[in-house]
């Protein structure tokens, strides 16, 4: 028996199973893919500011991104440019096997092609807390702050959806699964 199953051996997945691994839980990470990495699911685009905080694989970096270019179907072209790095192009496979590679390292056992057929409720209510950490919402929220609007950082998105979304949590759970 595992102190923790990780289902998916994605990015945040397996950053999970390191975190977890080095703290001395005994971690399993379930990912239905036979191999790491493939096949790709997103661009490979992901905030700069996530690589340092999370101390993510250099070695994927195949570019760096300030500026983005914005057409719309009716053919207005918006422009954004900014001083600094705000997200890194990443070769997915490298990435993923690099952060694959940390967590069995550290403890986790990996099990590839193992698909989870039945999951709890919580599962879907944790996924919706930890999303923001994906390159279009950073982008999104440098854009935002760009045009003067405050928007939370990682952890203050994290403390809101936690007031918000943990406590619907509770509830969907009281009213759909209580006994009686």
């Amino acid at each position: 028996m595992h102190d923790v199953i990780v289902v998916g051996g994605g990015p945040g997945g397996l950053y999970s199973a390191y975190q977890l691994a080095r703290a001395g839980f005994d971690v399993a990470v379930l990912e239905e893919h036979p191999t790491a990495g493939v096949p790709v699911h997103c661009t490979g685009v992901l905030a700069s500011e996530a690589y340092d905080e999370f101390e993510l694989p250099h070695e994927a970096i195949l570019n760096t991104l300030a500026r983005a270019r914005f057409l719309s179907p009716s053919g207005r072209v918006v422009e954004y440019t900014t001083a600094t790095t705000e997200a890194l192009v990443v070769d997915r496979v490298l990435f993923d096997r690099g952060l694959h590679e940390r967590a069995r390292k550290a403890g986790a056992t990996l099990r590839l092609g193992t698909r989870v057929t039945a999951i709890s409720v919580g599962a879907v209510a944790m996924g919706a807390t930890t999303y923001i950490g994906n390159a279009p919402n950073f982008m999104v929220k440098a854009i935002a702050e760009e045009a003067g609007v405050k928007m939370p950082s990682f952890f203050g998105y994290m403390a809101y959806s936690g007031v918000v979304l943990i406590p619907l949590f509770v509830l969907v759970t009281f009213v759909f699964f209580r006994q009686g």
